[in-house]
């Protein structure tokens, strides 16, 4: 009889999913000291060569103070000190390697690098889970401890503050009142939003993440 053709063939690369079973983000901290997690992290999706790491450095900074914090990447620029899109001097790059644990992959998409965090940031029992992109610039009103306050107090498992220049209306105010969350009483509800600096509770991220397939990109993703 032939031998097999496959015999001799290497074995198929892992799933995607499998990757979620790898312990580098739970070492990573460890390595930190940071073996009690804090009651909330902040994931910083993804980072890339046009990141612009002074303003993201200065979200982390003024807003997620007390926060853990994991970055994903799928471009290693952010591991070079040379950030041509900062100002000359700048160290946010520097900053986000000091202040997050962060995870490379190369060319990985979007959705692949959030579901590689998700074994981890379930196993240090977070209560809160911050999504932040990396394009995103805070503005002085946003709060994150009233965010969570919020969750709290009503009941809500996602919560996102208003966004200006956003892609679609409902998250620009024109369906929210103007200075929203400073107040319980301006809270609304709406049927949709998107993800740009969304605040989940330990049960509502563990079912978006659920339903997120490894492929899709970022505005697959929004809700």
């Amino acid at each position: 009889r032939r031998p097999s053709m496959q015999s001799s063939l290497p074995p198929p690369p892992p799933p995607p999913w499998l990757l979620n079973q790898l312990p580098e983000i739970d070492e990573a901290f460890a390595q930190r000291g940071g073996s009690t997690p804090s009651p909330a992290v902040v994931l910083v999706a993804a980072l890339s060569k046009r990141t612009n790491f002074s303003v993201l450095a200065g979200d982390l900074r003024k807003h997620f103070d007390g926060w853990d914090c994991v970055a994903v990447a799928w471009h290693s620029r952010v591991l070079s000190n040379v950030d041509v899109a900062d100002a000359p001097g700048d160290d946010g790059a520097a900053f986000l390697r000091s202040r997050c644990v962060i995870v490379l992959r190369e060319g990985m998409k979007w959705g692949s690098l959030v579901n590689l965090t998700r074994g981890a940031i379930a196993r240090r029992g977070y209560e809160h889970v911050a999504l932040l992109l990396d394009d995103v610039k805070l503005g002085d009103s946003f709060n994150a401890t009233e965010l969570i306050h919020l969750s709290r107090t009503h009941r809500l498992g996602v919560l996102s503050p208003r966004v200006g220049h956003a892609t679609y209306d409902l998250m620009q105010g024109k369906y929210a009142p103007r200075g929203w969350p400073h107040s319980a009483e301006r809270v609304v509800r709406l049927t949709a939003l998107e993800q740009y600096a969304t605040l989940y509770s330990r049960a509502a991220w563990g079912c978006m993440t659920s339903l997120m397939d490894d492929a899709v990109s970022r505005d697959g993703a929004d809700e």
